[in-house]
C-alpha cells in the first residue's frame, strides 16, 4: 500500500538497521529492483516451492527465474 518513495525510504530504513544492529532479516518482497538492490541471498518461490536461490546476480541470470517471473526483456535489458 505504498507508493514508491516511499517503499525506498522504508528499504533505506530497515538497511540502516540492519547494518547497525547485526541482525537477520526475512522479507518478502516483490519488486525486483528493490529486491536486487538489498539482497544478500535470494529464494525465488514457484508454487510453493523454491525455483532458484542464489546471489542478486545468480537469480538475475538463472533461465528458470527469468522464465517464470523477470522474462526475456528484463534478460536483456540487464545483460
Amino acid at each position: 500500500g505504498m507508493g514508491p518513495e516511499e517503499r525506498w525510504q522504508m528499504i533505506e530504513t530497515v538497511h540502516r538497521l540492519w547494518e547497525q544492529e547485526k541482525m537477520t532479516l526475512v522479507f518478502i518482497e516483490h519488486d525486483m529492483d528493490i529486491v536486487f538492490k538489498i539482497a544478500q541471498s535470494i529464494r525465488v518461490l514457484s508454487y510453493g516451492r523454491v525455483l532458484a536461490q542464489g546471489t542478486p546476480d545468480e537469480i538475475r541470470t538463472n533461465p528458470a527465474v527469468i522464465e517464470a517471473y523477470l522474462g526475456t526483456d528484463f534478460a536483456s535489458e540487464h545483460a
